[in-house]
């Protein structure tokens, strides 16, 4: 989180408006290495070379497991979801494509945690599953609804009605993602 937050003060011109968000990203680094210690870093990086798959492969792996209609008849219940899943792919990268134009510290923060976080996973072959993209389903959500909401708007749907009941008022919905 702290890589993702130094990456995101760099491509953005929060620093020069937040200076104390160098500083909190600077002194939690710091804060990390002491507690984690040179043991600690030691250990976790000889069992990312034990692990070690080849990234490309991971990723591919990572985003795309399990393969609907592959699973046994006990996961059989994941098939559906899946199918949903894989038909969002795309929506998927074109939310994250609007969220990086949107170029906000936030926007950038969580697409650079999103890809840091993909990349980790793909080097390391025993967390490849679908229940290790646990902590990033939240952010591949809000990824695929940004990216559908916006093919639909590049599609003709711009107006959605702020009040039923007031039919004359409505918000431009293009006007909340850009």
């Amino acid at each position: 989180m702290l890589a993702a937050l130094g990456g995101a003060l760099s491509l953005s011109h929060a620093d020069r408006r937040r200076p104390w968000l160098w500083l909190l990203a600077i002194s939690g680094l710091g804060g990390v290495s002491i507690l984690i210690g040179i043991g600690g870093l030691s250990s976790a990086l000889s069992s990312l070379q034990e692990e070690w798959v080849n990234p490309l492969y991971g990723f591919v792996r990572y985003l795309l497991t399990p393969i609907p209609f592959n699973a046994t008849e006990n996961y059989s219940f994941v098939d559906l979801p899946q199918v949903l899943y894989w038909l969002l792919l795309p929506c998927m990268g074109y939310g994250i494509y609007r969220v990086w134009r949107r170029a906000t510290l936030t926007g950038r923060f969580i697409v650079i945690y999103f890809f840091l976080m993909v990349a980790l996973y793909s080097m390391y072959g025993e967390l490849q599953g679908p229940r290790h993209r646990y902590q990033l389903e939240g952010l591949i959500v809000v990824f695929q609804f940004l990216g559908l909401l916006s093919v639909l708007q590049q599609m003709g749907f711009r107006r959605l009605k702020s009040n039923p009941f007031t039919p004359s008022s409505t918000t431009d919905v293009a006007a909340t993602i850009t």
